[in-house]
């Protein structure tokens, strides 16, 4: 019975995290510069979603399969207390992660404070949150009945 859960446990792990398989994700794509909404709140009206397949940012990855990711990126300047924002797609097997985007900061920029997201579902960097309150509620009651059941 064990086996059984955890193997509905590992399912729905993956589904929250990969949604579409086999799908191209979007994201929205902006910086602050571009579009003054780009920032904190954000007005997905005035910003184009981008097809991760097409995007600038992953134009490296053509040809191969891609592990698109939606970004969400906060640059804060220490001193001053201002921020840039980007949202994009990125693509992990090409090491565009929120960890190496925040090493390069530290290295780079000293005044900087990097905060970064990635999530894997469409248009999801529209919030600055890892994962949507749904997932986080199914995880804590599968948690719950797989203790009880146990």
């Amino acid at each position: 019975m064990q086996v059984l859960n955890n193997c509905w446990f590992a399912l729905f792990m993956f589904l929250c995290v990969n949604p579409n398989p086999g799908e191209s994700l979007r994201c929205y794509e902006c910086t602050e510069s571009d579009v003054s909404s780009c920032g904190e709140p954000f007005n997905k009206r005035n910003v184009s979603a981008t097809d991760c397949r097409n995007s600038i940012y992953t134009i490296d990855a053509s040809g191969m399969t891609a592990n698109f990711t939606c970004m969400f990126l906060k640059e804060t300047d220490v001193v001053s207390n201002a921020s840039f924002y980007t949202r994009r797609c990125s693509a992990r097997n090409l090491n565009d992660t929120c960890e190496n985007m925040i090493a390069n900061n530290l290295m780079i920029f000293k005044n900087i404070r990097t905060d970064c997201r990635q999530c894997g579902t469409d248009l999801c960097n529209a919030s600055n949150e890892y994962f949507s309150t749904i997932c986080v509620l199914s995880m804590i009651v599968l948690g719950l009945w797989s203790i009880i059941i146990i």
